[in-house]
């Protein structure tokens, strides 16, 4: 009973157990001993089987696998909280003010950020890990047996790293939740698009709010600080800033396409956010702005089109009509004779008398 109920027992080790005490139970009954003792060893059997599938789960959900360490923190136990330094699997968890350290009892601290909703679950899979599962707030992650979640991104360790730890925190008012790796290495997924990210140490990640051609949506996308070499990355053109919203530090987050700090050589281009702080807003938007409104100077060439137009001088039984057409071509026609003369200045040079009885009406 002791090794079944060992809280690193793998997951339905308990339904093997019954299952091998059924077997046996079976067995007895086939054997050639007297009816009597196959039915007395059946229910036997039959009991041991129950008796230890009972002391897994009982044991396995009152053991206590967190120890709190500082201040407390509230549990949920029947409807109402209840101050806690231990804590066991299921259990519904709120962090109040207060600095505290929760330790698992086969390795790994959370650290987790007052005002935190969570949950601790055994994750699923062959191997043994702890799932947690934030509702609300963060902290700071350590172990390579954890498994973190929330609504919008699941975060893991990637099984090469022999090291994992990582700081996460949901923010309401910022979109989605924000991952910074601090050791090791570990894969962020988004939970409603399938994104996956992989992040090394010093690496971050976040699920931003984005407006591409008119559509909002979020976005799983890797994370860095305003520097000098974004600023060259945007003058130059290898990183597109498609959109822009408010940041942490009183200042804004650029979303763009193209190379990422510290982006292998090959590495493929893809979606990034560079969050600006507050003394820095003006100059990023300088440099955004410059690349917005760059202009080439050239001489073009430019056709003006005018319609035709058409002019009437009619006095004392005379009837002149002059028409200008779009190109600039002059006709005349009189009572007396018709002529067509290449554009305006060319009329007044040829024919002055009759160009003279239009004045300044003819010029454009």
């Amino acid at each position: 009973l002791r090794n079944a109920a060992d809280p690193a027992l793998a997951p339905g080790a308990s339904g093997r157990i019954a299952a091998g005490a059924w077997e046996r139970a079976a067995a007895a009954r086939a054997h050639a001993a007297p009816r009597f003792r196959a039915l007395r060893r059946s229910v036997v059997a039959a009991a041991a089987a129950v008796l230890v599938a009972a002391a897994v789960l009982a044991v396995r959900g009152t053991d206590p696998a967190f120890a709190v360490e500082g201040d407390p923190v509230m549990v949920e136990r029947g409807g109402e909280w209840v101050s806690t330094r231990t804590v066991a699997l299921d259990n519904v968890v709120c962090v109040p003010e207060g600095v505290r350290v929760m330790r698992w009892s086969a390795g790994g601290t959370l650290r987790p950020q007052p005002g935190s909703l969570l949950r601790f679950v055994r994750a699923d899979g062959a191997a043994p890990a702890i799932r947690v599962e934030f509702e609300k707030g963060g902290g700071d992650v350590e172990g390579a047996m954890f498994v973190v979640a929330t609504r919008d991104v699941v975060v893991e360790r990637d099984p090469s790293a022999a090291s994992f730890s990582f700081h996460i925190a949901i923010d309401p008012g910022q979109g989605g939740p924000r991952v910074s790796m601090d050791s090791g290495r570990g894969f962020v997924r988004a939970v409603a698009s399938q994104e996956r990210l992989l992040l090394h140490s010093a690496e971050r990640a976040a699920v931003l709010p984005v407006s591409v051609n008119g559509h909002r949506t979020l976005r799983l996308t890797r994370v860095e600080n305003w520097s000098g070499d974004a600023a060259a990355r945007i003058a130059s053109g290898r990183f597109a800033v498609v959109d822009a919203g408010f940041g942490p530090r009183n200042g804004i987050t650029l979303f763009g396409t193209g190379a990422w700090m510290g982006a292998p050589p090959g590495a493929s281009m893809g979606v990034a956010a560079i969050d600006v702080p507050g003394p820095q807003v003006r100059e990023a938007l300088s440099r955004v702005n410059l690349v917005g409104t760059r202009r080439m100077a050239c001489d073009v060439a430019v056709r003006v089109s005018h319609p035709a137009s058409r002019f009437v001088y009619e006095k004392d039984g005379r009837r002149v009509e002059v028409i200008v057409a779009e190109s600039g071509a002059v006709s005349v026609k009189s009572a007396s004779s018709q002529g067509r003369y290449a554009d305006i200045d060319t009329f007044r040079r040829e024919a002055p008398q009759t160009a003279a009885l239009f004045g300044d009406a003819l010029s454009r």
